[in-house]
């Protein structure tokens, strides 16, 4: 599917960038939905920011501005991001209340960014504006009298004022004149539309997944058996832990790892975001079947062959060998920010077949499409039977049907 956020420069006295305010889109028409959710607005502006686009390539290595609801605020959301990256957007819809004043001044220690966006005094925001780095003033809703005041009453060291929506040479000059430190508005540069390719998640993987994470003990066999059996979900957490923000030493490329790596509360987090910002998501297509079907195939080869030890590796090879497909771009751009190990990689992008893992992809290719005298020759000369080849494709058959009710 195709999926768009828009990006608007936030400037600096010295007309250099600061950063950019990460704007949710629903669609190509460069204008925020009427009626869309809060939480959906900012799960999926946070989600396609960091595994979709990226975060860096959207603010040029600079901040990105993201609006966050009370929700969010109170699950800690932040922390999966780099506080050198992201600035906390607390909207104007939020009731400060002790809890949502806790977690703001738990996300300070931790050394986050916290903006007030369209300041107007409200009960309870005294304390915040105590915790707050930025105060946002729109300048399409407030008078001049109100801008001034607003600078002349809050400033403290430490607290800067970013007036938004100037749109003229005229309210430039006069928020500098007035004290404000950072500026955005038409007046700059007006949003910039962003468009990129993203996986489908089938919702029932959703509902499954909050149910098993809030369990009193959850269990992580069964979570990693969910997020395997939904591609998009295994795509996003890999891209998710392979990912510059987490650093691990070597590269990992199975969901029980993935999961194991990130720990309870990260995934907590994660599948929190996706599964707001992925709520109106349609089913899986057939390419999608195809995909869980080769997974399926492969992990059910290596049992069958005695290469337990490498169920994930072959089930990843399966299940992302359409992803190019997908996402309707080459193989290689596809998993660029998979960073799977290179055994993987090369058998997807077609470059080293000729091993185990390759051969056996090859032979799950021919049984998928149909050429079972193609896929048994195939599979003699590794000790594969056509009665294994068989029981692969009856499981993988049955599992996916489990899964997708086909």
């Amino acid at each position: 599917m195709d999926i768009f956020l828009a990006t608007q420069p936030i400037f600096d006295t010295n007309n250099n960038i600061f950063g950019y305010e990460i704007l949710y889109r629903e669609n190509e028409q460069n204008a925020y939905a009427a009626g869309i959710d809060g939480d959906v607005a900012s799960g999926s502006a946070l989600v396609r920011s960091f595994l979709d686009f990226g975060l860096s390539t959207l603010t040029n290595n600079t901040r990105a501005f993201v609006n966050f609801t009370s929700g969010f605020i109170e699950n800690e959301v932040a922390t999966l991001f780099s506080k050198e990256q992201l600035v906390i957007e607390i909207l104007e819809t939020v009731t400060i209340t002790p809890e949502i004043l806790e977690a703001c001044q738990k996300l300070k220690e931790l050394g986050y960014l916290v903006a007030i966006d369209d300041f107007s005094y409200q009960q309870g925001y005294d304390e915040l504006i105590r915790l707050a780095d930025i105060i946002k003033v729109d300048f399409r809703q407030s008078s001049v009298q109100e801008q001034a005041d607003i600078v002349r009453k809050y400033r403290r060291p430490g607290l800067r004022f970013l007036a938004e929506k100037v749109e003229t040479r005229e309210e430039h000059d006069r928020a500098t004149k007035q004290g404000y430190h950072y500026f955005q508005g038409y007046f700059y540069a007006r949003p910039t539309m962003n468009h990129a390719k993203k996986l489908s998640s089938y919702n029932q993987s959703w509902i499954q997944l909050m149910e098993m994470l809030n369990a009193p003990e959850p269990d992580f066999q069964k979570i990693a058996e969910v997020i395997e059996g939904d591609l998009a979900l295994s795509y996003q957490l890999l891209r998710l832990v392979n990912s510059a923000y987490y650093a691990f030493k070597q590269a990992i490329s199975s969901i029980s790892l993935a999961i194991s790596a990130l720990g309870l509360e990260e995934l907590r987090k994660w599948i929190y975001v996706l599964f707001i910002s992925d709520l109106k998501q349609d089913k899986p297509d057939e390419l999608v079947r195809a995909s869980m079907f080769r997974g399926k195939f492969m992990e059910s080869m290596a049992v069958e062959t005695g290469h337990s030890s490498e169920k994930g590796t072959m089930m990843t090879v399966g299940m992302f060998s359409l992803l190019d497909v997908l996402m309707d771009c080459p193989m290689s751009e596809a998993i660029q920010d998979m960073h799977f190990p290179a055994a993987i990689a090369d058998v997807l992008q077609g470059t080293a077949r000729d091993s185990f893992l390759g051969h056996c992809y090859e032979i799950t290719l021919c049984y998928g499409r149909g050429h079972w005298q193609d896929a048994i020759q195939k599979a003699q000369p590794l000790g594969i039977t056509s009665q294994m080849l068989q029981e692969s494709f009856l499981g993988a058959i049955k599992w996916v049907k489990a899964h997708f009710g086909i």
